[in-house]
């Protein structure tokens, strides 16, 4: 006769329950059933979307908060041109040097030259600053041109003369390039007639202007009309090339004529030809020994003397055409403020406008 013992311990061995897979199986399905048949109450519309998404997702019952609204955008800082420097100066020796000890020499060396350039039209850099003389300068380095700065503004106050010069720099409408005007809009860089060329930026260098310059050079693209100032006879073309790069050389009522680091050479302008004033003679560059594109333009006497070209030419002055008079007066009044500021970025200096394609006569 069997006993029971042993098939009750074969039965409780065989017949062992997995009870916690079970219960996380009708949890999960207890909460699929509620969200499937769980509907909010009317008037809630965000709730509703938010239920539904997480049953797309799979995801449990979600808190019914209302939606965060989204926080407006900060209002964007005004934007400044922070490139515009401001530089004050004492004049103690030098121009130069105190422009690179004060400022520094990276800043320094290229605004002294720069700014240079101007006050050569007010004053005979070699004799007139006296110590104590004081000059503020706005400008702006080129960030693609090492060697050079825009100067927005300037003035530059001589005890020799007892006077204060003002630079603002403008660009009327209609013209090619930009310059600098004093405070009643007259320009501060003067004009040759007849002229060698007619377009072009600035002029960057004159005869005494304490750097041992034999002539006159004018900042320009390369290929720009260079012009004969009046009747001659070419005498040569193309000498100490190195240095002159293309060049021509004019024999004009016993001077010399001579128009150096040209791009290109008109045709027929040979030794012994004829040329007439206002005759289209060749095109500027950048050749020979030239460390941008200009046009270098000297003239030398009977005698071999280097002479100004402003004491040979008819020296004029362009003015700020009445059209625009207000727009130049109310730059003045801005960038005088800019001379006067503590900090020069808060100002921004009026940008030139977009370049037309001819520039304007002399008048």
């Amino acid at each position: 006769m069997r006993t029971r013992q042993p098939i009750l311990r074969s039965s409780r061995a065989t017949r062992k329950v997995p009870v916690l897979p079970i219960l996380l199986a009708l949890s999960v399905l207890g909460n699929a059933w509620f969200l499937w048949r769980w509907e909010p109450q009317a008037g809630d519309p965000a709730l509703t979307e938010a239920v539904k998404e997480a049953v797309a997702l799979g995801e449990g019952p979600v808190a019914s908060e209302a939606p965060q609204p989204t926080p407006a955008p900060e209002p964007a800082a005004p934007e400044l041109l922070t490139g515009v420097r401001l530089a004050r100066i004492t004049i103690a020796g030098a121009v130069a040097r105190d422009f690179s000890e004060q400022i520094g020499k990276e800043d320094g060396n290229r605004l002294a030259i720069t700014a240079g350039r101007l006050y050569s039209w007010w004053l005979d850099l070699t004799s007139d600053p006296r110590k104590g003389d004081t000059t503020a300068v706005l400008y702006e380095p080129d960030e693609f041109k090492e060697a050079e700065v825009l100067v927005h503004a300037l003035n530059y106050r001589s005890e020799k003369l007892g006077q204060l010069f003002e630079g603002f720099r403008f660009q009327p409408a209609g013209w090619t390039y930009g310059t600098w005007f004093d405070a009643d809009g007259r320009e501060v860089p003067a004009s040759i007639e007849p002229p060698p060329i007619r377009a072009y930026e600035q002029i960057t260098a004159l005869v005494g202007d304490g750097r041992k310059h034999g002539g006159m050079d004018f900042k320009t693209p390369v290929g720009t009309e260079v012009l004969a100032p009046w009747d001659g006879t070419v005498s040569r073309v193309n000498w100490n090339v190195r240095y002159n790069g293309d060049s021509i050389e004019i024999s004009s009522q016993g001077r010399s004529l001579r128009f150096l680091h040209l791009s290109e050479i008109g045709a027929g302008i040979k030794p012994g030809a004829k040329v007439k004033a206002g005759q289209l003679i060749a095109l500027s560059g950048n050749t020979g020994r030239s460390f941008a594109p200009h046009l270098h333009y000297e003239i030398e006497d009977s005698n071999g003397k280097t002479r100004d070209p402003l004491t040979i030419h008819k020296v004029t002055h362009r003015s700020v055409p009445a059209a625009d008079r207000a727009a130049f007066d109310a730059e003045v009044v801005r960038l005088r403020a800019a001379l006067a500021a503590e900090v020069a970025e808060v100002i921004t200096p009026a940008a030139d406008e977009a370049t037309p394609a001819e520039a304007p006569p002399a008048q």
